[in-house]
């Protein structure tokens, strides 16, 4: 199986025992992990720094997790979100999914799903990674094929 490469990962959950614990389980399997204890401290992070994944609590002061999704979906949906919650209902979920995020859990969770999803999300990302790679081949091949036409235009014109 290839390596996975290691996530830029934004924690935001307000309860500071969640942000360490998940701290410290992400940085010691080499992780590059960031925390912020609200959405509107994410969103200014966001913009400092190069994110892969963002695991967010839902219910926040001010700014929830539903709304720092929205953001994240419009800004750059490149990144993927990880939603955990204390309340985690079906309705919660089901709003989270249709909303654009990656995966959900209700806590108290287990640390080795939201590795399992980290996975999953660095698999779907080198993909998405792989078809920009390819596209931008395709792009060239075709915009080769364009510049041969033309002068086999201008050739065939010039006999």
């Amino acid at each position: 199986m290839m390596k996975l490469p290691a996530l830029r990962i934004l924690v935001v959950d307000d309860d500071d025992d969640i942000r360490q614990s998940l701290n410290n389980y992400l940085a010691d399997r080499g992780h590059d992990v960031t925390l912020a204890d609200s959405a509107e401290r994410a969103v200014d992070l966001l913009q400092a720094h190069p994110i892969d994944v963002v695991i967010t609590d839902v219910r926040m002061s001010a700014m929830d997790g539903f709304e720092l999704l929205a953001h994240i979906q419009k800004t750059d949906p490149s990144i993927d979100v990880v939603v955990v919650t204390a309340f985690g209902d079906v309705e919660s979920a089901v709003r989270a999914m249709r909303e654009g995020a990656f995966d959900f859990f209700a806590k108290p969770f287990k640390v080795q799903d939201i590795s399992a999803a980290l996975q999953r999300t660095a698999r779907f990302q080198q993909l998405r990674r792989d078809i920009e790679r390819y596209r931008t081949r395709l792009q060239l091949v075709i915009d080769a094929g364009r510049q041969t036409s033309g002068i086999d235009a201008l050739i065939g014109s010039s006999q």
